[in-house]
């Protein structure tokens, strides 16, 4: 892995293909992505929360249980929040309709 001086965070193109797999590496992308979204950075973080997000979904098996639920819906609901601030209302609504999914199986109500 190496610094991005854009962000000043770690990414992993053309980094450790080990790390880039994994469902943290992804979790981590997600994660810069939501600090970008809080700065107002919608373009910086739309690419980082897609992929984070995208990648979670691809190796959903691999989150441990005690988790998965908290960390897809979190990705979740920063692709939500990105799309209300930037005004895509059928975005808003496919990514609430999964974000509905994940609560529906935990027996949790939506935000």
């Amino acid at each position: 892995m190496r610094r991005s001086g854009r962000h000043g965070g770690l990414h992993t193109r053309g980094g450790d293909s080990r790390l880039d797999a994994t469902w943290t590496s992804f979790n981590t992308q997600s994660l810069l992505g939501r600090a970008l979204l809080g700065q107002k950075k919608y373009t910086d973080a739309e690419p980082l929360l897609l992929k984070g997000y995208e990648g979670m979904k691809a190796g959903e098996k691999s989150i441990p249980d005690g988790v998965r639920v908290e960390r897809m819906t979190a990705a979740l609901d920063a692709l939500v929040k990105l799309y209300e601030a930037t005004d895509k209302p059928d975005e808003v609504k496919k990514y609430r309709e999964l974000r509905s999914k994940y609560s529906a199986a935990s027996g949790t109500t939506d935000r």
